[in-house]
């Protein structure tokens, strides 16, 4: 969902107390970590991030990944 002052916030859900990696690409090829999402502590391992960058590329692609 795009943020009114900027930014894109996803709703990411994985498994509750597992921590993960969040990597973007332009071209699905070179991924970047760009934060370390140390844990999904809540009981549906559901958890939201916003990413004010996004609006700095014309595309931006997401992947999580564990450690």
């Amino acid at each position: 969902q795009w943020m009114q002052g900027g930014g894109l916030e996803l709703t990411i859900t994985g498994l509750a107390g597992q921590s993960y990696h969040m990597q973007a690409s332009t071209d699905l090829v070179d991924w970047a970590t760009i934060t370390n999402l140390t844990t999904v502590t809540n009981s549906d391992g559901r958890l939201q991030f916003l990413d004010s960058e996004a609006t700095n590329e014309s595309r931006r692609f997401y992947r999580l990944v564990l450690p």
